[in-house]
C-alpha cells in the first residue's frame, strides 16, 4: 500500500469517528487516537509533520459534501430515524423528539392521576372539591408553603446526587439523600413551628386553621423531598407508582369508610412517604447490598455551600409561581372572615387551567436539554480557543430550533385548551357551568405566562447543565420583585385578578434576562465546558 492509499484510508478513518470536525484541532486528535506520531507522518503518509497531515485531512473533509461526512453514529441515526424540517438552520429528529416529549408527559403522569381522581372523585392525594372557602384557604396555603420550604431542598439533592451517581459513588450517594431527607424533614417541622409562631404573635388565623395549613405543608414538603431521589436515580417511574397506591388508599378511606378528608389525605400521604423511602432504600440494598464498610462521607455544610445558588434557586421559583395568587387573594378585602387573605375560586380555576400549558411544555424542555447534550458530547473535541466561536454559534442555532418548536407546541397546545374549555363535552359538562368570565380571563394571561416561564427555565437549564447557575439567580429574584411589584399595583388600583399580569411580567423579565445570560453563555461556551469538565 503506497502513501496515497495509505492518506485515503486514514482520512476515511477520520471521517467515520468524528464526522465533520469543528476545527483543526479535532483531526489532530484523531490522529493521535490512532496512535499515529509525529516522526511516522513522513514515511507513511509523505508528509511532514502530524500538524501538516492533520491540516490536509481536515481541508480535504471541510470541502467535502455535508452527506458524505457522516460519522458512523450519524449514519446509523440516519438509517433509522425520519427528519422533519424545522428552519434553515436545523432538523429536528423525530424519533428523538418523540421519546423525549414523551417522557417528559410519562414524568407528569403522577399529576394527570390527580386531575382524573379530581374528575372523577372530586377528591385527590390533596384536595378536595368540597372543601368550603375557609378549608380551600388553609388547605391551599398548606400545598403552596410545602412547595416553597421544599423546593430548595429537591434541587440541591438531586444536583449532588446525580453527581455521585453518575461517578459511581453509590455510598456517598446513599448516604447524601439519607442524611438531607433526615436535616429537611427537621427543617420542615421548624419552618411548621414558626408559622405557629408567626400567627401567634399577629393573630392572622384562628387555631384550628393554622393546624390544618401546617398539617398539610408538613405533610406534602416531606412527600416531596421523599420524591427527590428517585430523578437523580434515574427511577422516576416509581413515582407514579407510589403517588398512585397512596391515592388509591386516601380515595378508599375516604369513600368506603367515611373517613373525614383530612384524616384520610394525611394517612395517604404518609402512605406514599412510605413507599417512596421504602423504594429508595431497596433501590440502594439492590445496588450496593447491605455493605456498611465506612466511606468518606461528604459533609452537608460542605455540600451546601457548593450547592446553595440551587437550594435558592428550587425555593425562589416556588416563590415566583404561587406569588400572584398571594396577592389575588389578599387584595379582596370584602370577605366576611377578616383573614389576611381568602381563597378565591375563579381566579384559583384561571391558574388551574393556565398551568396545564406549562404541562404541556416539559416534554419540550426533557427533548431540548437531552439534544444538547448529546451534541456538547459529540463536538467535545473541538473545543480550542481557536474554534470557540464557531462552537458557540453552533449551538445558538441548535437553541433557536428549540424555541422554535417550544412555540409551536404552546400554539397546538393552547388550541387544545381552548376547544377542552369551551366545548359541551368539556369543563361545561364536568362541572355544570360555563367558565366564569374571571376565570377565562386569568387562564389566558396565566397561560401566557407559563409560555415566558417555560422558555426562560429551558434558558436556564441549558445554563445548569455546565454548572452555570447564579445569573440565572439573579434573573428569578428581579423576575419576583417585578411580579410582587407590578401584581400588586394593578391588584390594588383595580380588580384583584389583575394580580396575574403580574406573573406575566415578571416572566418576560426573567424570560429576556435569561436569554442575555444565555447569549454570552454560547459566546463562552467553550471556556464553560472546560470548566465543568
Amino acid at each position: 500500500m503506497d502513501t496515497v492509499d495509505r492518506y485515503n484510508e486514514l482520512s476515511a478513518k477520520v471521517i467515520a469517528q468524528v464526522g465533520k470536525p469543528q476545527g483543526l484541532l479535532v483531526v489532530y486528535a484523531a490522529l493521535e487516537s490512532f496512535g499515529i506520531r509525529n516522526q511516522d507522518t513522513k514515511e507513511d503518509y509523505g508528509f511532514a509533520s502530524l500538524q501538516d497531515l492533520a491540516a490536509a485531512i481536515y481541508n480535504q473533509i471541510v470541502a467535502m459534501p455535508a452527506e458524505d461526512v457522516k460519522n458512523t453514529v450519524e449514519k446509523k441515526e440516519q438509517s433509522t430515524q425520519a427528519y422533519l424540517p424545522v428552519n434553515e438552520y436545523s432538523k429536528v429528529k423525530l424519533n428523538w423528539f418523540a421519546k423525549y416529549y414523551g417522557l417528559g408527559l410519562f414524568y407528569l403522569l403522577p399529576i394527570f392521576i390527580q386531575v382524573f381522581a379530581i374528575i372523577y372523585f372530586n377528591y385527590s392525594l390533596w384536595t378536595y372539591l368540597k372543601f368550603n372557602i375557609v378549608q380551600s384557604t388553609a388547605v391551599v396555603l398548606g400545598v403552596i408553603f410545602g412547595f416553597v420550604i421544599s423546593g430548595g431542598f429537591v434541587q440541591l439533592m438531586g444536583r449532588q446526587a446525580f453527581f455521585y451517581w453518575e461517578h459511581k459513588k453509590y455510598a456517598k450517594t446513599r448516604h447524601l439523600i439519607y442524611s438531607y431527607t433526615q436535616a429537611g424533614i427537621k427543617l420542615f417541622l421548624v419552618a411548621v413551628l414558626l408559622l405557629f409562631l408567626i400567627n401567634f404573635l399577629l393573630h392572622w388565623f384562628p387555631l384550628p386553621f393554622m393546624f390544618v395549613l401546617c398539617g398539610y405543608t408538613f405533610m406534602l414538603a416531606t412527600l416531596l423531598l421523599t420524591i427527590a431521589p428517585f430523578y437523580p436515580l434515574k427511577k422516576r417511574w416509581a413515582v407514579t407508582i407510589t403517588i398512585t397506591l397512596a391515592t388509591v388508599i386516601a380515595l378508599v378511606l375516604h369513600e368506603g369508610f367515611k373517613m373525614h378528608v383530612y384524616v384520610s389525605h394525611f394517612l395517604g400521604l404518609a402512605a406514599a412517604i412510605t413507599f417512596n423511602l421504602a423504594f429508595t432504600w431497596y433501590f440502594f440494598r439492590q445496588k450496593i447490598g447491605a455493605d456498611k464498610k465506612e466511606y468518606e462521607r461528604p459533609s452537608k455544610i460542605k455540600v451546601f455551600y457548593n450547592n446553595y445558588p440551587y437550594f435558592f434557586y428550587g425555593m425562589l421559583l416556588y416563590v415566583f409561581v404561587f406569588m400572584d395568587r398571594i396577592i389575588a387573594w389578599s387584595a379582596n378585602w370584602t370577605n366576611n372572615f377578616k383573614f389576611p387573605l381568602l381563597y378565591e375560586k375563579n381566579y384559583e380555576i384561571g391558574m388551574d387551567l393556565a398551568i396545564l400549558m406549562f404541562f404541556a411544555l416539559v416534554g419540550v424542555g426533557e427533548y431540548a436539554i437531552a439534544e444538547f447534550s448529546r451534541k456538547l458530547d459529540q463536538n467535545q473535541k473541538g473545543l480550542a480557543s481557536t474554534d470557540g466561536k464557531a462552537f458557540g454559534n453552533h449551538f445558538k442555532k441548535l437553541y433557536r430550533s428549540h424555541i422554535l418548536i417550544l412555540w409551536i407546541t404552546a400554539i397546538i397546545s393552547s388550541v387544545l385548551i381552548y376547544i377542552l374549555v369551551t366545548e359541551p363535552w368539556g369543563y361545561i359538562a364536568k362541572f355544570g357551568e360555563e367558565l366564569a368570565t374571571t376565570s377565562m380571563h386569568v387562564s389566558i394571561a396565566g397561560a401566557l405566562g407559563y409560555i415566558f416561564l417555560s422558555w426562560g427555565m429551558l434558558n436556564v437549564l441549558y445554563m445548569f447543565t455546565l454548572n452555570v447557575v447564579r445569573p440565572s439567580l439573579r434573573a428569578l429574584a428581579i423576575a419576583i420583585v417585578v411580579n410582587f411589584c407590578c401584581g400588586f399595583l394593578l391588584s390594588r388600583a383595580f380588580t384583584h385578578d389583575l394580580s396575574v399580569y403580574g406573573m406575566l411580567l415578571g416572566a418576560i423579565v426573567f424570560t429576556i434576562l435569561t436569554y442575555k445570560h444565555l447569549h454570552n453563555f454560547f459566546n463562552r461556551l467553550d471556556f464553560h465546558y472546560s470548566a465543568a469538565y
